[in-house]
């Protein structure tokens, strides 16, 4: 039906002055973040004009699942925004999506040139939470966030918007960026993208350099459901997750299936009788294997890069911590049967850390923290492979975890990580986190001071997923530089060059 003039939809021609871009993580946990792109938007508008404080905007509330393509109203916000708001955490630089249009809106920013010949600054990062180390797509933009206010450049938007005796502190940041995102609009208002960005062709902003300058060759389509991914597509799906290599390609499962219903080769796991998918056993029994037998063999050989990864688990059994504490529900009778975020989470780690290596196409299995880990990690650098040590705080109270981890600790390897989960909904940790505190540090001395592939207190299983992934990509990178230069040390030597003349 046609309409009137004086009907007609005051948004048609409006601009969309911010694009808001977040980590999910970030917006799930309180109503800060939310808040704070309301109060924006009403700050925008005010001195904007715009006839609308939602269409002056924009904000992504669905929920995207891993490996989904933009929806049409984000991309077509992409494609004409002339601001960028990037909410910064170490959640934000580990996802693959946020890299995504990070990188969307830097490539429109290309063409927006001011009247003397600079390149347009509408880019604006907001330090939600302080960075331990800045993130090389942050750092290229030598932006100057103290001129927003000197706590929040030292402690980052969220503290402000938690403590209410920041209320002054967050309105002056407020009033600023608003200020910043109407002058630049008038100022050096940004052309509409030819064509709206298409997901799948677009590299994260955060991967490595070197991945970027080696990998040219995106495909431009999505590889067929169990077509086997090429070797160099193996790296890490999103900045990422952070994210903090190169992404890989993602293989979904259908989506009635859960997560624990996929195993380690991403194909579903057999049912029972009840049409329940059955869990799997480790790969690896609790016992000390002979002769560290199982550890020489835990890594098998690929051509293709680190394209296998070995889950540690430093978790002793319920029995064995029935003398350190009395809240023994997260634990089993086994290592595998440990669900560190209890109530909030039943699901095992080791399921999902297993399902995070899967949607990288990974292969993955578990075995047991015990003495003799030196072994497993021999096997695993000469086959250019990963361990990652999901460690456990209370453990590492016991002498023989405690020994082991310390064995780990005294290597520098570059194939290897450490997470350690760290419910805050466990009031017994809480009460006794300085003496966990304490014991990690002394089981974990090195790794600590190093600080390069350790990630301490992961809060909750989300966070537990995106540093996983994030430590899978860094890994992966640091593989790559290191096996690009390297001979391995049983290959036949190089013949010297003759030249052939006259």
């Amino acid at each position: 039906m046609r309409r009137d003039a004086d009907t007609a939809d005051p948004m048609a021609g409006a601009p969309l002055y911010f694009f808001l871009s977040y980590a999910r993580l970030d917006g799930q946990d309180d109503n800060y973040l939310h808040r704070f792109v309301n109060d924006l938007r009403r700050e925008v508008r005010a001195r904007s004009g715009h006839p609308s404080v939602e269409g002056v905007g924009f904000l992504d509330t669905t929920n995207i699942q891993p490996g989904e393509a933009w929806s049409e109203e984000l991309s077509d916000a992409l494609h004409r925004c002339h601001t960028f708001v990037a909410i910064c955490s170490p959640s934000f630089f580990a996802s693959e999506y946020c890299g995504k249009e990070w990188q969307a809106f830097s490539d429109r920013c290309q063409d927006g040139y001011l009247p003397d010949g600079g390149r347009s600054p509408s880019l604006l990062p907001v330090i939600w939470t302080p960075l331990p180390d800045l993130p090389p797509a942050l750092a290229r933009l030598q932006y100057d966030h103290v001129g927003f206010g000197e706590l929040y450049a030292r402690r980052g938007l969220r503290y402000l918007l938690q403590l209410r005796g920041n209320h002054d502190e967050y309105q002056e940041f407020l009033v600023s960026l608003a200020e910043r995102i109407v002058h630049l609009v008038r100022r050096s208002p940004l052309p509409p993208r030819s064509e709206t960005p298409d997901f799948h062709r677009i590299r994260s902003a955060f991967e490595p350099a070197d991945f970027k300058d080696d990998q040219t060759d995106l495909p431009t389509t999505r590889p067929a459901p169990g077509a086997q991914v090429p070797s160099h597509e193996v790296g890490q799906l999103s900045s990422q997750p952070n994210s903090p290599g190169r992404k890989s390609a993602i293989r979904s499962q259908p989506a009635d299936m859960p997560q624990s219903a996929v195993d380690s080769a991403n194909t579903p796991r057999p049912t029972d009788g009840d049409g329940k998918p059955r869990e799997p056993g480790p790969t690896a029994t609790a016992a000390p294997p002979p002769q560290n037998a199982s550890w020489a063999t835990a890594a098998q050989p690929n051509s293709g890069g680190p394209q296998r990864v070995t889950f540690v688990m430093a978790v002793a059994s319920a029995v064995e911590l029935s003398s350190l504490r009395n809240q023994l529900e997260y634990y089993g009778g086994r290592y595998d049967e440990w669900t560190p975020y209890h109530p909030r989470s039943r699901q095992r780690v080791c399921i999902a850390a297993q399902t995070v290596a899967a949607r990288q196409d990974m292969s993955s299995n578990i075995v047991a923290l015990h003495d003799g880990i030196g072994a497993l990690l021999e096997a695993s650098r000469d086959r250019n492979e990963i361990v990652i040590f999901i460690v456990d705080a209370w453990s590492t109270q016991l002498e023989p975890f405690h020994n082991a981890l310390r064995e780990y600790d005294k290597r520098n390897e570059p194939t290897t990580g450490v997470l350690i989960p760290w419910n805050l909904d466990d009031p017994e940790t809480i009460q006794n986190s300085i003496l966990l505190k304490h014991s990690l540090q002394r089981a974990l001395r090195n790794n600590h001071v190093r600080q390069d592939n350790l990630r301490a207190e992961i809060h909750t299983h989300e966070e537990f997923d995106a540093s996983l992934f994030q430590m899978l990509i860094d890994t992966q990178a640091r593989i790559f530089r290191s096996s690009s230069s390297a001979r391995r040390p049983d290959s036949p030597p190089r013949r010297r060059p003759f030249l052939d003349g006259p």
